[in-house]
């Protein structure tokens, strides 16, 4: 779902919002023995991401773009009752769990060459939060400066 506003000519304003839900059954080993193996356990999982982008064209060829937002992810294995090795199972399933907030800045600027190429910078500033393994929580600063082509 997403709502595209035009304040005035040169500027453009887009907010995004998704939901993804994946269920699916995977085999599931704890450790590395397999004699610990259990097999078609359903593993969950739901995103939500919203985003707001906005693009400035400065010149006929040159725009800024500039776009926030946030994802959420939750998600894990439900092992199955009884599990003859449940203390292994619940110590596993623990790492198994998602739940990470992030939240993202990016800007830039692309400058259009001839025959739908175009060229640019990105500077990305990205902050995550893992509530279940604290210790894996962190922050990204991306930049990086592309040449492609626009189909």
């Amino acid at each position: 779902l997403s709502f595209l506003v035009r304040p005035v000519q040169a500027w453009t304003l887009t907010l995004g919002c998704a939901y993804e839900k994946t269920s699916l059954r995977s085999d599931l080993i704890y450790g590395t023995d397999p004699w610990y193996i259990e097999n078609s356990v359903p593993y969950s999982e739901s995103t939500k991401n919203v985003t707001l982008t906005s693009n400035y064209k400065l010149t006929d060829k040159l725009s800024w773009n500039l776009s926030g937002g946030e994802t959420d992810t939750q998600g894990g294995f439900a092992t199955r009752e009884p599990n003859p090795f449940i203390a292994m199972a619940q110590f596993a399933s623990s790492f198994s769990h998602v739940d990470i907030p992030q939240n993202y800045v990016c800007t830039g600027l692309s400058y259009d060459l001839m025959a739908n190429y175009e060229m640019g910078c990105r500077f990305q500033y990205s902050r995550y939060k893992d509530y279940v393994h604290p210790e894996f929580s962190g922050i990204f600063r991306i930049a990086s400066v592309f040449i492609g082509r626009r189909w």
